[in-house]
């Protein structure tokens, strides 16, 4: 007895195949034509900001957080220092009080709409990390030269005394917490601000290097952001 099914069950296949060529074929398109936000900004020559938010672990209190303004025209960047401490009128909070109340590790948004507030602008992306996984950032890059103004002695975990010493200094990423930590308690945000600076110009140096899928996977898993990957 001939299945009265076969012909429709062929049917439904072949229109099941050509659905699925077509779903590809638009994936394919996408990932073809699509372009980042940043590069949208960048090809229509527009300035964008991003604020970098570096907190603590064990206290998830921020260590710092400072705001990056890039031309495209000019291919500048500058950078702004937000003091945690700065006193605002916080709406989520419905009162005034310093920005960084409204501060969650791993989660910004309110902290962004606080500093927005504060500056009057709008910021298009943010980066948030602990600080210690900042330090395998800088690990990874293979250092940053800092200029360091209150040399320190760091008791390492292996009771080895480690130092970082006074004037022009490739910092790795051990000794990164503590030497911004030391520029926020000793109000040296300028050095900090630098050393934002240089680690993104270093990145820039090293695109090649940090763009490979391995290397790009784990700088990533490093951060919090709304950065397009």
């Amino acid at each position: 007895m001939r299945n009265p099914f076969k012909k429709l069950d062929r049917g439904f296949f072949l229109i099941a195949f050509i659905v699925l060529l077509f779903l590809v074929g638009a994936v394919v398109l996408y990932i073809l034509f699509h372009s980042d936000s940043v590069s949208d900004l960048v090809n229509r020559n527009e300035s964008f900001s991003v604020l970098t938010v570096v907190h603590d672990g064990d206290t998830e209190e921020i260590v710092f957080s400072n705001i990056m303004f890039y031309s495209p025209v000019t291919q500048r960047a500058g950078f702004l220092d937000i003091p945690k401490n700065a006193g605002e009128l916080l709406p989520s909070l419905k009162r005034i009080d310093r920005i960084d109340a409204v501060y969650k590790p791993g989660n910004p948004g309110k902290y962004k709409e606080a500093v927005e507030h504060l500056i009057n602008d709008e910021i298009e992306f943010t980066v948030d990390m602990e600080i210690d996984d900042l330090g395998r950032l800088v690990d990874l890059l293979g250092g940053i030269e800092v200029f360091v103004l209150n040399p320190k002695d760091i008791p390492g975990d292996d009771g080895m005394i480690y130092s970082i010493p006074l004037g022009s200094y490739r910092i790795d990423g051990f000794k990164t917490p503590f030497y911004l930590k030391d520029c926020m308690s000793g109000e040296l945000q300028n050095e900090v601000m630098v050393f934002t600076n240089d680690l993104y110009a270093e990145m820039g140096l090293q695109s090649e290097f940090i763009t490979k899928k391995s290397v790009f996977r784990k700088i990533f898993s490093f951060m919090e952001t709304n950065w397009d990957k």
